[in-house]
């Protein structure tokens, strides 16, 4: 009986334990896996890989660990890169269900398919936040009601899922 007793005090000690480190293992993961958008050459959709981001401490740090890893490109060679070298996010400011992107004006200087790039933002956004429901894109801090040929976009971007691959 006595065994029986010490036997379950050490199973419930190394239950205990393990418990324990998987709650401060999970406390102290530092980051998050997230889906970026990027376009499939093949079909000129998007398409989404998993990419690890830095847990940030606040969702506008978050989000914008997020973009600027989008700005980057994809890890995937078979994605292609719609972003040039130089762009880059300037600030965000988050409104209730919605959030301001202010990018230089490089990052819409050479683009071949405008649509295709404020939807892989907004695709990005969405998926890993989905309390944003629209975005407004400004440039060097002027709103763009178009960008190229793509717009309006005064009244905010939604995503639009007919850019999507299937």
């Amino acid at each position: 009986m006595n065994q029986l007793l010490v036997f379950r005090k050490k199973v419930f000690f190394i239950i205990s334990s393990i418990i324990l480190i998987i709650i401060c293992f999970s406390c102290f993961n530092s980051t998050l896996y997230v889906k970026m958008f990027y376009v499939n050459p093949k079909d000129n959709k998007l398409v989404y890989e998993n990419r690890e981001v830095k847990k940030e401490s606040n969702k506008i740090k978050h989000l914008t660990a997020i973009i600027d890893d989008l700005l980057l490109g994809p890890v995937n060679p078979d994605f292609k890169n719609q972003f040039n070298s130089k762009s880059k996010l300037l600030a965000v400011v988050i409104e209730k269900n919605s959030v301001n992107l202010d990018f230089n004006r490089e990052t819409f200087e050479t683009i071949d398919d405008p649509a295709i790039i404020i939807n892989s933002i907004m695709h990005t956004i969405r998926f890993n936040d989905k309390s944003i429901e629209r975005a407004f894109f400004y440039v060097e801090g002027i709103l763009f009601n178009y960008i190229g040929n793509y717009g309006p976009l005064d009244k905010g971007v939604i995503s639009d899922n007919n850019y999507l691959s299937k």
